[in-house]
Order: structure tokens, then sequence, then C-alpha cells
């Protein structure tokens, strides 16, 4: 195979090596030859010399290897266009020229095995255990949605690595190396280079070589070099590139299988989403495909796109950041509605960080988003979507300057407002409940919020005081007057539990008059 003066300079360390070409990643020597003044140069080959063989050509080779070079060398190299490796003038010409065949044929071994796998069409966990072996560190592939697509098993991660940790459990990216990236602005690199890349972000995280395979444009995976046992250096970037291209074919197979299911997937929610049944068979395993099983807990949430977004073409961006802004989902664009399904982490802390997120942006956007409850069904996908629909209706409604919205915030309300459809709420209301608000309105008191609150903190005196903001005597003198006016026994559970809702009934009734236009 071919190398490049950069690789050779990553080997011969020791030599205290100075590389004089700025294409890193063109793997462009075939071979090394020992400078015998011929008058031409194979441009396949890179010259081995000393400085002193090299001063007295009139033409220089295009690549020359120059051992004990004299910075009297360096003008010359610049003006003819050379790519040249200095190396110090400890370097012995016949020690050096064996160091680079045996560099040469280690890697030659290496893409000969790494071949013949390719052809036999090996499975792609074994040709990343071949690919780990040109760096002797682990090498890795995820797909466009950080998805672990197949890790080498000859080269384990240490378990000080903790964003690996994270990735092998989760089967995504580590969202703390995700985040970090996000801040030093280097996502968006990653995302769209088309030629392999040194990153090192901080001590937290290991360095990496990554490249990435595109298909018609669209970013499809990306192959990682970790350094774990041998140090990583941007001289490397080249060879990454090229055994990277070497796995196209099988990362292709591999990425059109997961674009099918995905594919599928989609259409499994759509159809539920318009109230189809699926096979719940089917759903399993087109689910279990991306790692999703029935033992998780989901959501579903609803965001409406703005008519900014949809105006000025920033649409397709926005939903690119809401994706991201979770590690685990499957996105729909339907109707100007983006629909997204996220399995939520095991770490609530976690799932925390992203929905605060979420706010933010969706503040910024002046959008909203509606969440379902948890859920773990797949075949409950369609009646979730119901849920974060309404609630972003009533949270619109309820809530207007919030911008996300919670069901299970809002359960009661939606409620409320579809059994108002079937019968008067007031009807559903405590006698005696109704007695204290008619009190509430002569008196302008405030008797029927007293009770609720009471109620909601399990009678706690000095819980609902503090809920109320008055002064425990105050709620006691409220509390005997209830008594005296309603006569309700509160200690009967039953009785709390209607109490409790009519209370609420009032209360979303009275909304409703407040907010009606005048």
């Amino acid at each position: 195979m071919k190398l490049n003066l950069a690789i050779f300079a990553y080997h011969l360390g020791d030599y205290s090596p100075e590389l004089y070409d700025p294409d890193l990643h063109t793997l462009n020597v075939a071979d090394i030859r020992i400078l015998n003044r011929q008058e031409t140069f194979n441009p396949e080959s890179a010259y081995l010399a000393t400085y002193e063989q090299l001063k007295g050509l009139a033409k220089l080779p295009s690549k020359v290897i120059c051992v004990g070079a004299d910075p009297g060398l360096i003008p010359c190299l610049e003006e003819q266009g050379v790519k040249a490796l200095n190396l110090s003038g400890e370097a012995e010409l016949n020690t050096v020229f064996d160091q680079l065949q045996d560099i040469f044929l280690h890697y030659n071994r290496l893409e000969a095995d790494l071949l013949e796998a390719v052809l036999e069409k090996q499975p792609l966990q074994l040709l990343l255990n071949i690919s780990a072996d040109f760096f002797a560190n682990p090498a890795f592939i995820t797909d466009a949605n950080l998805c672990l697509m197949a890790t080498c098993d000859n080269y384990a991660h240490p378990e000080s690595d903790l964003a690996w940790k994270e990735t092998i459990e989760s089967g995504y990216s580590s969202s703390e190396l995700l985040r970090v990236l996000k801040r030093k602005r280097l996502t968006n690199v990653l995302n769209t280079t088309r030629k392999a890349v040194f990153v090192g972000v901080d001590k937290r995280f290991p360095k990496v070589i990554c490249t990435n395979y595109f298909a018609k444009e669209v970013r499809i995976a990306t192959f990682t070099i970790s350094e774990a046992y041998t140090p990583l250096s941007p001289l490397q970037v080249g060879l990454v590139d090229y055994v990277a291209r070497l796995l196209t074919a099988e990362v292709n197979k591999q990425s059109n299988a997961t674009s099918r299911y995905m594919a599928a997937i989609r259409s499994n929610i759509a159809n539920l989403l318009h109230g189809q049944n699926i096979d719940a068979g089917i759903l399993k395993t087109n689910f279990e495909h991306i790692g999703w099983t029935s033992k998780d807990t989901y959501r579903v949430l609803k965001i409406p796109l703005t008519p900014a977004a949809l105006l000025d073409g920033t649409a397709g961006h926005d939903k690119k950041v809401y994706e991201s802004i979770f590690e685990q989902c499957v996105s729909l664009d339907m109707n100007e509605v983006l629909i997204l399904v996220i399995r939520c982490q095991k770490e609530e802390e976690k799932d925390r960080h992203s929905f605060a997120s979420l706010r933010k942006y969706l503040k910024a956007e002046n959008a909203a988003c509606g969440v379902s409850k948890r859920f773990h069904d797949f075949e409950l996908l369609g009646e979730e979507y119901k849920l974060a629909n309404a609630a972003l209706e009533m949270g619109r409604w309820k809530y207007p300057e919030e911008s996300l919205y919670f069901y299970e915030d809002l359960m009661l309300e939606h409620l409320l407002n579809e059994g108002s459809r079937f019968f008067h709420l007031r009807s559903l209301c405590e006698d005696a409940v109704l007695r204290l608000a008619e009190y509430d309105l002569q008196n302008g008191s405030n008797l029927v919020e007293t009770l609720k609150v009471y109620l909601l903190q399990e009678r706690s005196l000095l819980a609902a005081s503090q809920e109320l903001h008055i002064h425990r005597n105050t709620l006691v003198y409220r509390l005997n007057k209830i008594e005296q006016l309603s006569s309700l026994d509160l200690s009967s559970p039953s009785t709390r539990l209607n109490t409790i809702l009519s209370c609420v009934i009032l209360e979303y009734l009275d909304s409703l008059i407040k907010r009606s236009p005048k």
C-alpha cells in the first residue's frame, strides 16, 4: 500500500522529524529508494539521502527523506515545491532505510488482511478488529443518529473512559461529550468533514481521529479511532481516511439496512397516528433494530413549526436542533408539525437537562411543545400523541407565557374539558363546596382555595399555611369557618377526593370566565 511522509514522521519520532508537507491526507509514497543521483525521479517514490547528497543536485526529487539536514536546505525545498521529511544528524542512512522498509512491511500485511476480509464479506466487527490493528487503538463506527453500529473487540476501552462507558450502556454517543463538542463549536465540523480530523477536546475525553461516510451528500456514518493504548497524532489522518474507505461497502450495506428499518419505524408511527392498527410483533421487531424495547420508557412530543421558520426557510435547522437535544429519538415531519418519539434516559437528571435545553430553545424561537405522559407499549403511540396534543392545546390556553407543556401537569384540565362536552361540570361539584364558593363571592374570601390547598397538603397546617403564604392562626380560622358553612367530613377519603375535584372544577370554570371575550 501507499503511505506518506507524515506516517513515516509519526513512526520515526526518535529522530526529531521535521515534516515539510501540508497535505497529510494523500497517501502518495509507493516505495523508498536510496538516492543515486539519477536524472529522472519516480514521482511516487520517496528518496532517502544525506544533506550532502541533496545539496549537490540541481533538481530535487518531488519527495525526499533527508538525514542530517541543514536549515539552509529549507529555502531550496520550498523553491522547488519538494515534500520533505528531515531527520536529525544522528540518524544513519542504512539504519533509517531498514526502518522505513519495516514500516512498509507492517502496513502492507495489515492491508492484505483487511482486503481479504472485505472480499470475503466478513462482518463489520471483524473488519474493525483489523482496522484497529493499524493504530493499536480501539476502532468503532456510529451512524448518523450517533447510534453505535459496531466496535472492535480486540482493543478494549479503559475503564477510566467514562464517555465510552456511557456509549456502551446507552448505545449512543456520550451526551456529555456532545455537550462539550457543541460548546467548543466542533459539531458542525465533525458532521460535515469529508476528510479525517484529529480532535483533542479536553483531558476528560481521549483524543480521536474520525472521518465520515456520505451517501448522496448526506452523512450516514462516522469511523473513529480512539486513543487508548498508543498515542494518536494528526500525522495519521491520511491513514485513517484510507482504512475507513476500505470499509465503505460494508458500512453502506449496514446503513442501508438501518435506513430501511428507520423508514419502516416512521411508517409505523405515521400509521398509528392515523388510527391504523399495526401488528405488535412487527412493531417490536422494527424498534428492536434500533435498540428500543418495551422494557424502556418513552414519550411523544408535538412541536408545531413556527410560521416564521417556515417563511424564512429555517424550519429544517430547527428540526435538527430539536432532534439533537435528545440522545435517542425518532422524528417524523407531518403537516408542518415535528413529532418526536424519545426514549427516556435511565438517569432522570439527563432527561431534566434535555427538557431544560428544549424549553430554552422553544422560548428563543417563540415555539411551543406538548409532551405525552410516559409509556412502554409501542401500540399506544397513537393515543400518547393525542395526549401530547392535548397538553399543547391546554397549556397554550392556561399558560400562554410558557412554551413546554407536560400532560401530567394538565391532566385534570384536559379531563374537565373533555367532560364538559357531555354534562355541566358544576353539577358534579359537592353541594357543600358550592356553598363555600357562594360565600367567597359574597364576602370576598378565599375559602375554596384554602380548602383545596389544605387537602392537597394532606391536611398539614404547616405545609398549607406556607403554600397559602398566611399565618397558621389565619389558616385555623378559615378551616373553622369552612366547617361551620359546609359540615364536610374530611376524615372520609372519598369525601376528600370529591372535595378536591369539586374545588378544581370550580377553579377551571372560573378560569373559563376570566379568559372569555368581554
